[in-house]
Order: C-alpha cells, then structure tokens, then sequence
C-alpha cells in the first residue's frame, strides 16, 4: 500500500468511535438528580398528596432518555473492506474502509491507526463490491452539510444517486410493568435522488421520475412502466433509466 506525507496530511485525524462501535450498544446518557428545593418544598407541605394531585408545588421530571448506537445502523457496513480512493490530484490509494453515516465520514486504516478522510480532497471512493461514492451537498437543498452518495447510475442525460443515513427514533410507548430503561436508537433512511437536464428530485415513488421528463422520454418511459408493471424501488428506478439511456 502507497502511504505518503502529502496523503496523510490530507486526512484528518480521527477522534475515535471505533472502541465503542466495537461493543453492540454504547450509553450516552447522563441520569438527571431530582431537585433538592423543590423536594424540600415538597415535604414542608402539610398534605404533600393534595400538591402532587393538583400538580402545584412539586413533581419528578424524567431523565433524559438514554441514546444506542447500533454500529450495524451507524455505518453503512460495519466492517472495515478494501476501499479505493482517488483523490482530486489524481492520486489512487488502497487501504481498509467503511462509511460512517451518523455523520457522513469515510474512516480508513493507514498502517494501523484509523483516520477520517478529508471529503476536500477526495474525487470518488469505491468499495470492494463495486459501489462508487462521492460527496456533496444535498441536490435538492433540503439537508445541510456535506454529505456521501452511491452513485447508482451515470447515463448520456440522467444519473441517480442514493444517499444513506440515520436519524433517531423514540422508543416505543411502555406499559406499566416494563421496567427497561426507554433509549432512543438509530434508523437507516435512504433517499434517492434523480438528476436530468430539467433539474434534480428526491425520488420517493416512480411518478417522481416520470413527472422530471419532458416530451417524448415522458411518453417512452410511461410505456416502459406500464410494460413492466415497474413499482417504486431501487431495482425498477435502475431498469427504467437503463431503458431510457440505450433509446
């Protein structure tokens, strides 16, 4: 593997995760301490009851809830693969990675130690199955940040890309008699993302797509849909922009 001063310095050093994305969960949760004064107020109360019935002078506020990372849902795979990176100089490197999506980091191991990558100075990065990533800013403007996309398809007019991430869900209601402590955990959510000459969309059914083409294309693919009886996922988003590109 080529390691070089200039490579290194265009990666920053990583503030590691990797120790507690090893363990299946890890607890960022501080136990809030019940208020003194306001306990003290409470028992000063003649009838302590009727306050906490007429919800006046005194009450227990929940902690905060716990938060659970999941390192399965936190990267998009949790095991280290070989990565191919080519960076905007033009250099390519070959070396361990993965893809971080609670925020949109590339870690990579050189010569041992892992290091995030500098997005600035990366053209694409390739993993072992093929897939092409590249970052950039949200297509349509909603999410901010520089973020990481699978670019699915690249043809004469149209390209889609397929953005990974997480986002935090509330656990669920309890009943009396569950005793666990409720935590807040991590859920994948993925978007596409159709680019053509008329603009860019976020795709989140097929009429997406129809509705970006204009003129005859419209009408090709409309048939095409119709045809293949195509519903609203990856695989059916892809054939359709295949059909297009060879027409």
């Amino acid at each position: 593997m080529k390691t070089s001063a200039r490579f290194l310095i265009q990666i920053a050093m990583f503030a590691s995760l990797t120790a507690s994305a090893q363990n299946e969960t890890t607890d960022f949760s501080d136990q809030a301490e019940p208020n003194d004064k306001t306990r003290q107020a409470m028992f000063n109360l003649q009838n302590p009851s009727a306050a906490l019935t007429a919800g006046g002078a005194f009450y227990v506020s929940n902690p905060d809830l716990a938060y659970e990372i999941d390192a399965e849902r936190a990267y998009l795979d949790s095991e280290f693969t070989l990565f191919y990176v080519r960076l905007k100089s033009g250099e390519d490197y070959q070396m361990p990675g993965r893809i971080r999506l609670v925020d949109q980091k590339v870690e990579v191991k050189v010569e041992g130690e892992v290091y995030e990558l500098d997005s600035r100075a990366v053209q694409t990065v390739q993993d072992n199955n093929g897939r092409v990533f590249i970052s950039g800013f949200d297509p349509v403007g909603r999410i901010k940040g520089v973020q990481w996309y699978e670019v699915a398809f690249t043809g004469k007019q149209y390209r889609m890309l397929i953005h990974e991430s997480t986002a935090w869900q509330d656990p669920p209601q309890k009943n009396m008699f569950d005793t666990s402590e409720p935590r807040r955990t991590l859920k994948r959510v993925t978007r596409y993302y159709f680019i053509s000459p008329g603009g860019s969309v976020e795709v989140d059914k097929m009429k997406d797509v129809l509705n970006n083409l204009r003129g005859k294309e419209a009408d090709t693919a409309a048939q095409y849909v119709r045809k293949e009886r195509l519903k609203n996922n990856k695989e059916d988003y892809l054939a359709l922009l295949k059909h297009l590109d060879s027409n």
